[in-house]
């Protein structure tokens, strides 16, 4: 017998949770962080399986970027270099 013997997993099960998952995820009830809690596996699968997915519904939870307007970041800084001003 192998010494570091690990069984091997049930693949179905874990078929089962992962598309329980991603029902959640579909429905936008759950985030993807949110969704891999409540059926009890690890994020980074839940993330992984969504990555090959060809359903957009779902992986842009998973790629989404927040873009901030040129003008909007703008304007933050100049907040924030007043205060930085203000508070020496």
């Amino acid at each position: 017998m192998v010494r570091n013997y690990k069984p091997e997993k049930d693949t179905k099960l874990l078929e089962v949770t992962i598309n329980e998952a991603v029902s959640k995820i579909e429905n936008e009830s759950f985030s993807v962080r949110a969704a891999a809690i409540a059926v009890e596996i690890h994020f980074s699968t839940l993330h992984s399986h969504l990555m090959k997915l060809e359903n957009p519904s779902v992986v842009k939870h998973v790629r989404t970027v927040t873009h901030i307007p040129a003008e909007h970041e703008n304007e933050l800084v100049a907040c924030l270099k007043n205060v930085a001003v203000k508070v020496k």
